[in-house]
């Protein structure tokens, strides 16, 4: 099924009628009317729905971008932790006197 924009002229083209008929028929006007208007109330609530998806993908975003925070923080303190336990442990080392027999 072809996807054509509802209006007189391209109705008047397939149909291979003048837009004249159209216009003077008052049941063929007023279906042509009516379904240009459910097109465009369609494509209005396709627009409302691609806008909720817009901030519902920025709320994902946001949230991810906190977790990404929080994380790299975490990773952060671990890299101090265990550069004071590799310096403990070397301190350790360095200090062990090995027991004599």
């Amino acid at each position: 099924m072809e996807r054509r924009r509802v209006n007189f002229s391209t109705i008047a083209e397939r149909a291979r009628v003048s837009k004249t008929y159209l216009y003077n028929d008052a049941d063929l006007r007023k279906r042509i009317e009516d379904l240009r208007e459910q097109r465009s109330m369609r494509t209005a609530q396709q627009r409302q729905v691609r806008v909720q998806t817009d901030a519902s993908l920025k709320v994902v975003i946001a949230a991810k971008d906190r977790q990404l925070a929080l994380l790299r923080a975490r990773v952060q303190q671990l890299e101090c932790e265990l550069a004071l336990a590799r310096g403990q442990l070397y301190a350790g080392i360095a200090t062990f006197d090995p027991p004599t027999a």
